[in-house]
């Protein structure tokens, strides 16, 4: 069973121009794939779709088809899709609201109601597993950057999300932390664990994690290529994507 089916998926903003005008791909399960384009070009609004943000909580005019392991999720809450999807932000402040990355680990499972034993038991796992072992009764705000987006790649974990979405993972961290992060990406590959990243920077992730690349421009998924193929062509200059937001 394929992870993502989006077939002629068209999107536009009430009163406001086309957003997504029939976008088609498919991603497989356990890979690990990269969506860049220019800003504005949908690469958020197309990420809300998945997650149920839109049309449930944003509003717009959506028509076409997108299948999260085999079931529709137009239509659907992301509380609903919690089991399928979690969106790490970009910026993982907005993500993070509990006083220690023990209650932040915790907080989701406790609103499912899990029982408290199996919920300890899940955090030592996802301690151990993202290396946060020794942070476990810190504060998360005074966390680095590299630190903070495992808490919240941590978090999102505990609800065991068949798929992981990246809103640039690697974006505003210093060396440590773009390093730190690209390791556990590296990792969840490894594992057989499905992602997309969310990437303006096409040479980060390339080379050592991103499978395979889409590109939007107009509206539509302008490329499917390989890494190294799609950084030998001229698509990248053409479209002007390699840092420019």
């Amino acid at each position: 069973m394929d992870a993502i089916t989006v077939h002629d998926l068209h999107f536009t903003y009430h009163e406001s121009a086309s957003v997504l005008n029939g976008v088609e791909f498919v991603i497989k399960k356990g890979e690990t794939v990269a969506l860049a384009g220019l800003s504005g070009s949908g690469k958020t609004t197309l990420t809300h779709i998945i997650c149920g943000v839109i049309p449930q909580l944003i509003k717009g005019n959506i028509s076409g088809k997108v299948h999260l392991f085999g079931e529709d999720v137009i239509g659907k809450t992301p509380a609903e899709l919690a089991g399928k999807v979690a969106l790490v932000f970009q910026n993982s402040d907005e993500q993070l609201i509990c006083t220690t990355v023990e209650d932040e680990l915790a907080f989701g499972p406790e609103n499912l109601c899990i029982a408290p034993q199996e919920i300890t038991s899940m955090i030592d796992a996802a301690l151990k597993r993202y290396h946060l072992t020794e942070l476990r009764h810190r504060d998360p705000a005074k966390l680095s950057g590299g630190q903070k987006r495992l808490v919240a790649l941590a978090a999102v974990s505990m609800l065991t999300p068949k798929l992981i979405i990246f809103d640039e993972p690697l974006s505003g961290l210093d060396e440590d932390g773009r390093n730190l992060v690209a390791e556990l990406l590296a990792e969840l590959k490894e594992a057989g664990q499905t992602v997309m990243i969310v990437e303006h920077d096409l040479t980060a992730v390339t080379a050592t994690i991103a499978d395979r690349w889409l590109v939007l421009a107009d509206g539509r998924i302008a490329a499917y290529e390989n890494p190294q193929k799609l950084l030998k062509s001229r698509l990248l200059y053409d479209l002007e994507l390699m840092f420019d937001d």
